[in-house]
């Protein structure tokens, strides 16, 4: 499968905005490593970045960029 390993530019970057502009997120979580690769691919941290992103409480209410704050 060639597009494996090919992933597109995160959508910020398309949009022409940034995770800066995002107050709160909500990304479909079927796995654990879906939310993480969701993170990456939204620019929200560097490729390989997305576990330290939730280490630091980066993704908690609080943190600067909450994510799937409803409770699942």
């Amino acid at each position: 499968m060639p597009q494996l390993g090919k992933r597109p530019k995160p959508l910020t970057k398309r949009l022409a905005s940034g995770p800066g502009n995002i107050d709160v997120a909500t990304v479909h979580d079927c796995f654990t490593i879906a939310e993480i690769v969701a993170y990456e691919d939204l620019g929200f941290c560097e490729q390989g970045e997305g576990g330290k992103l939730i280490e630091a409480g980066e993704t908690y209410v609080g943190g600067k960029i909450p994510v799937n704050v409803d409770g699942g």
